[in-house]
């Protein structure tokens, strides 16, 4: 990307508003990074107040959690020792007591989820996630190709999550069902409460899937035929 050539006007505009906006707004407002909003406000000298203001402070206790020291340091401003202090100063704990439930879903996603992602999905940051992988023994294996979301993974499960449950999902992509259900939930993918299978259901295809064609099947289930195709492939069934 070229250098922005900057003008009279982009310059009195950062006079202007540097003590109202942010480096991320200001970025946003040039279409540069908040970094090189910091640095353009050091060209010019300017500096904001050092002094943490009741705004700053709401805005840490809004967003620490979901946020790095670096990001709130960026986006306030400040550097990242003095945002770390202030957070410590309020009193704001990112770390969650490990519990067994925690560590179990950390042992069973670590391989399909990168640490940002365990972060979010625990509620702490990715330094935790690596000290605790670290500590559990836990280490991805580098001669496997981490199977990320691309976009054919999205679509496949964008087109079977109706007629496949999470445990054939996950088998088909190769990954956990746990990380089927938080694709799921992240995409906003929810299944029709009808078209669920009790153990009635599967009960009854066991049953009488030998004689009974698929449409028989999936009318005697109130079920659409591609539900009934995949359960008999997911259970097995010849």
């Amino acid at each position: 990307m070229p250098r922005r050539k900057w003008t009279e006007e982009d310059r009195q505009f950062l006079k202007d508003n540097y003590r109202k906006m942010t480096n991320k707004e200001l970025g946003e407002h040039f279409g540069m990074t908040a970094v090189a909003i910091h640095y353009r406000l050091r060209t010019l000298g300017l500096k904001r107040s050092a002094r943490w203001t009741e705004e700053m402070d709401s805005f840490l206790r809004s967003n620490y959690m979901r946020m790095t020291s670096a990001e709130l340091a960026s986006y306030l401003g400040k550097t990242t020792g003095a945002t770390q202090a202030r957070i410590n100063l309020l009193g704001l704990r990112r770390l969650k007591k490990w519990t067994p439930e925690r560590e179990q879903f950390l042992q069973e996603n670590y391989e399909e989820m990168s640490n940002a992602l365990l972060a979010k999905k625990l509620g702490t940051t990715e330094l935790a996630i690596a000290k605790k992988m670290s500590r559990m023994g836990l280490a991805r294996n580098p001669e496997r190709k981490w199977k990320r979301w691309t976009s054919e993974r999205k679509q496949f499960l964008l087109d079977n999550f109706e007629v496949m449950s999470n445990a054939f999902l996950a088998e088909k992509l190769g990954t956990t069902e746990s990380a089927i259900a938080a694709k799921m939930n992240q995409m906003g993918l929810v299944r029709k409460p009808r078209w669920k299978w009790s153990r009635k259901k599967e009960k009854f295809l066991r049953a009488n899937y030998k004689r009974l064609s698929i449409y028989e099947l999936a009318d005697a289930c109130n079920m659409p035929a591609d539900y009934i195709s995949n359960k008999i492939a997911e259970l097995g069934l010849r």
